[in-house]
């Protein structure tokens, strides 16, 4: 097989590897994947796929091993369900050869238009990317400054990222990194907002991407301020959903079980009974509903029980009454003040001089 040929294989089972572990491969998957390749072809295949040179039969003059289709004797790992981790030993061979990083960096610069990105991770671990074919569109014809830019708010996704966290990425001047933070919104290729953290700091991320829920403060926050009111009022409309079935429960016949059974509710279930009231204009999700259901058990108010569902399980709410009346001590101050001790007949405190007392009772003495 002619050596561009085995090249242009090589290539396609690097990007298919790209393509599997969506959070990017490393040098040790390569290796494992394709233990017949050297360091030296592993580097120059990376370099032609970062700045997108095409395979041909003079790009290439030295003699490459026969590549086999075939998978190697290392199985790769499932993405879906095991993270990407990528330790100092997974890329030895390539960090310990300054030519070889000053190689990919170089190419990583230069290929703009390149097929895959390479990221450097926290440990300093190098990591390779598929490349968006759809930002490639997006910035194409830019300035350098806004390619950079846009490149590193990409990779924090829905995270968003601040302009000074920025600015050290990049290595740019502050005000240019303001200027180009202009452009980019006024293309339209990015957007800022105020997270709920840092509400006085503009977050910055993908104009088509939405903020991340833990930035926003989800349903329960509007214009960064928590509505304790909205809340409340879940809070009030789910215990009343609640109530009404464990009502009609009693009244089915049958054992303290059945009517046990009876009132239970999924949290599905109030999720569409909230809907249908049109109370809100937040579309809620089943988490928002499950929070609001589990402040009525920290209340005391419902019941929380997981059924089998399937291969999920099932979590079911009901209303629940106390089985013993309020004692009448914690209805007092007495029963909650913290100078009930230092409580005497005489004295700086005393019940005449209570004003918990007066307030309680209402009273002026």
């Amino acid at each position: 097989m002619a050596p561009s040929a085995i090249t242009a294989e090589i290539e396609k089972r690097v990007l298919q590897l790209c393509e599997e572990f969506k959070q990017g491969i490393n040098y040790q998957i390569i290796q494992n994947d394709m233990p017949e390749l050297k360091q030296e072809q592993v580097v120059d295949i990376i370099n032609k796929l970062l700045a997108n040179v095409r395979s041909s039969s003079s790009s290439s003059t030295s003699s490459w091993p026969i590549f086999s289709s075939r998978r190697s004797m290392f199985p790769l790992r499932n993405t879906s369900s095991s993270k990407l981790t990528s330790s100092r030993e997974d890329l030895l061979a390539l960090r310990t050869s300054p030519a070889v990083l000053k190689s990919l960096s170089t190419a990583a610069e230069l290929g703009r238009g390149g097929q895959i990105d390479m990221l450097k991770k926290d440990d300093g671990a190098l990591v390779f990317k598929l490349r968006d074919p759809g930002s490639l569109h997006r910035i194409k014809g830019a300035e350098p400054e806004e390619q950079v830019v846009y490149k590193i708010i990409e990779e924090y996704g829905t995270q968003g990222i601040w302009a000074r966290e920025i600015r050290s990425k990049s290595n740019l001047h502050l005000n240019t990194v303001e200027k180009v933070l202009r452009k980019l919104e006024s293309k339209k290729l990015i957007k800022s907002f105020n997270s709920v953290a840092a509400p006085k700091k503009k977050t910055y991320l993908l104009y088509d991407l939405e903020p991340d829920r833990s930035l926003t403060g989800g349903a329960w926050y509007s214009d960064q301020h928590f509505d304790s009111e909205f809340v409340d009022i879940l809070n009030q409309q789910c215990w009343r959903f609640l109530e009404q079935r464990m009502v009609r429960a009693r009244q089915v016949a049958g054992g303290p079980i059945a009517v046990r059974n009876a009132s239970y509710i999924s949290s599905k279930e109030v999720l569409k009974h909230i809907n249908e009231l049109g109370i809100t204009k937040v579309q809620l999700s089943i988490d928002d509903i499950e929070s609001i259901l589990e402040t009525l058990v920290f209340d005391g108010k419902v019941e929380h029980s997981v059924a089998s569902d399937g291969s999920q399980g099932l979590k079911l709410y009901r209303a629940v009454t106390s089985f013993l009346p309020t004692p009448s001590i914690v209805t007092i101050p007495c029963g909650v003040c913290p100078l009930i001790k230092e409580c005497d007949d005489v004295g700086d405190v005393t019940p005449i001089k209570c004003r918990y007392m007066k307030e309680w009772l209402n009273l002026e003495w």
